[in-house]
């Protein structure tokens, strides 16, 4: 695996994590104020994350 693929790899893996985690929080604490605020942050994030994961796909396809 590269260096580029690995940068890439630790960032989904980050980024996914930190995902779940607010989901989490969210249910939790019964879906406090702010919920629908953070899901369309939160979609706007998924949308570069899935960027990476098409980066990475292609890296480690080479």
């Amino acid at each position: 695996m590269t260096k580029r693929a690995e940068m890439l790899h630790v960032m989904l893996e980050r980024n996914l994590f930190s995902y779940a985690n607010v989901l989490w929080i969210y249910r939790r604490d019964n879906f406090q104020d702010g919920y629908v605020k953070d899901l369309k942050r939160l979609r706007k994030n998924l949308e570069a994350t899935i960027d990476w994961l098409d980066d990475l796909i292609k890296e480690v396809g080479k």
